[in-house]
This record gives C-alpha cells, structure tokens and sequence, in this order.
C-alpha cells in the first residue's frame, strides 16, 4: 500500500510540472541608475544599482532628479523623476514573451523590440489609460498623456482593461488576477507579424483588446485622457516635437535612450542638475 501511494504522488507531481512548463516567470535588469532608485521589499525601500534584478511583482521608485534604465529582453524602459511602478508581468513561453507594467507616478519610456523567434506583448498602463505596443518607442505620463515616437500604439480607458485577458496573475491594483488556464490562453493569442503603421488594426497590436473602444496612435502623434471614463482625445501630431527632447516638465520626464548611459554609467553619474523646482510629494 505504501509504494502505491507514493507513485501516485511522484505521479502527481510530475504532471504538475510538465502542465507548467509552457510559461515561466522571468527578471529584469537594472542597466543605469541616477540619483536615488529604490526597490520595495517588504516594508522597506532598498537602493539598488546596476546589475541589480527585478522580479515580477516588484515596485520601483525613482526619486527627486533621478532616473533608471531596466531591461527585459531585447526590450528597454527608462523611468524619469518621482516615478513609481511595479512590473506586474514578466513571463516568457516558446512564441512570446510578455510584459506588463503598472504606472502609479511619475513617467516612463519606453522602447519595445521582439527577441528572435519570438512574439512580444508589452503593455503600459494606470488607473486612467492602458497603452499596448509591438515594436514601439513610446512615452506613457501618469496624467494619461501617451505619444509615440516610432510604431504605434493601441490607447484605451483603464476601465476597459481586464487583467485576466492579459494573462496577469497578481495585478498591482487589486483586482482579480488570471487563473492558470487564462494566463495559459493569453500566452496562445500572438499579436500578428509586421510592422505597425497608421492602417494597422488595433486587435494586431494587442490580441487581448480586439472589440475594445480605443484609438490607435503612430508616430508623431499625441493622446491624453480626461479621466478613466472618457475615450482618449483624438491624436495630434505634437509628439515629433518632443522626439529629441521633451518641452514641458523636462527635469521630470523621461528623455531619449542615450547609448552612454548604458556603455559609460560613470561618466553619466557625474553630471549633475542645476534647476531648482520646488515640489511638494504626497506618499
């Protein structure tokens, strides 16, 4: 009777893994900090530094003129001044790898690119706007604001967004996370091959929002929302004027990836900020 029973657990178990095989949660890695990057731990705030590591569900802060570039695969996301977010999805199976990112303050930009062979999901978002990308360079402010600088992206009211059709188990807002079979089908449904222009169709993008109320921006163009339950403005062609450099609020949003910030960190930990802005920061 013993020996019986313990193959039905070793049996058990090995179903189990097999079963789960198919998608793994994975890290990110921090490439550039400035001034002060912490990551939440418990209770506490712990400073953390290049080469550092982000797991899925962690919560990352940047404070008063400081910065930080993390990467995920071939994709790279640079967080600007008094931004806080937490990286709500890291997972990877053998056609895609998926990202999402829950913004609470501040800004963050970033540049999307599919690993060879394989198919990306990648989705920015807060409690007023969702924005999904392929292949993308984009901004995403915590007023809703998004602007695309090369491909395109799909924007829709947060309150369109169901985490469940995104695969996301444990969401940063509190709402219902995917059970094991929906994380599974989300990593089935594949965004569709090519480039995104301005005749791309939204479901292309981002699979999960086929049928959802939103617009679709591209390059040089601009949206904002009002609040989570207006559609986004219609886009404007503002957003080629910040393509080098950004107007307004500069010392607090993201500027564009400098390849010295990565390659010669030092160099870039040397340079120091000489605007003085007042602010008062709730937690």
């Amino acid at each position: 009777m013993k020996k019986t029973f313990s193959k039905k657990i070793i049996g058990f178990v090995l179903l189990f893994s097999v079963a789960g095989i198919s998608t793994f949660a994975e890290n990110a890695t921090v490439l550039f900090t400035r001034g002060t990057v912490e990551l939440k731990q418990g209770d506490s705030w712990v400073p953390i530094k290049r080469d550092s590591v982000i797991k899925e569900g962690e919560i990352i802060s940047t404070g008063f003129q400081s910065e930080a570039i993390i990467s995920y695969k071939d994709s790279t996301m640079k967080l600007g001044s008094l931004t806080r977010i937490t990286l709500e999805q890291l997972s990877s199976s053998e056609k895609k790898d998926s990202v999402s990112a829950y913004l609470s303050t501040g800004s963050v930009r970033s540049s999307v690119k599919h690993t060879s062979n394989k198919k990306i999901s990648y989705t920015v978002r807060n409690p007023v706007a969702v924005a999904s990308v392929r292949g993308t360079d984009f901004l995403f402010s915590n007023d809703g604001t998004v602007e695309c600088y090369s491909g395109a992206v799909f924007v829709t009211p947060a309150k369109n967004f169901n985490p469940k059709q995104h695969g996301i188990r444990n969401p940063a807002d509190g709402t219902p996370g995917a059970t094991e079979e929906e994380a599974r089908l989300f990593e089935e449904d594949l965004p569709a091959d090519g480039n995104s222009t301005a005749f791309t169709k939204p479901g292309d993008v981002a699979p999960s929002e086929k049928g959802s109320a939103g617009i679709l921006i591209v390059e040089g163009q601009s949206t904002s929302f009002q609040n989570d339950s207006f559609m986004p403005n219609r886009p404007k062609d503002e957003a080629s004027r910040n393509r080098d450099f950004f107007s307004n609020n500069s010392d607090f949003r993201p500027k564009p990836f400098d390849s010295n910030e990565i390659t010669n960190p030092k160099e870039e930990q040397k340079k120091s900020a000489s605007v003085r802005v007042d602010i008062k920061v709730n937690e």
